[in-house]
């Protein structure tokens, strides 16, 4: 049996820093203002502030999807953030916040 020394943990990913209006944060947030937007009213390029983050739709296409066990007609919402890739399926009368620069 012999002695090792302890092995060096993995390096944790570089986080993205941002400016927000309060001063310096880690990680991007959803700060910025925004304003209701049906979720048919949406567009490829649009940014949405959705779960504290802000998301840029990718696309925007007709799908079916379930929701309480029922088969529903309406809208995916592909957007990204943050080099990860997110679907959000809406009616298209539901309400998503639109990020509004001034």
């Amino acid at each position: 049996m012999q002695n090792h020394d302890a092995q060096r943990p993995p390096r944790a990913p570089r986080e993205v820093v941002c400016r927000d209006s309060a001063g310096w944060i880690s990680g991007p947030s959803a700060s910025s203002p925004s304003v209701p937007a049906r979720a048919d009213e949406i567009r490829r390029g649009d940014v949405l502030a959705y779960d504290g983050r802000e998301m840029t739709v990718t696309a925007v296409s007709g799908a079916w999807y379930c929701e309480n066990g029922q088969q529903v007609a309406g809208l995916a919402v592909e957007c990204r953030a943050a080099g990860v890739r997110w679907t959000l399926y809406r009616r298209g009368p539901e309400l998503l916040s639109l990020v509004t620069w001034a």
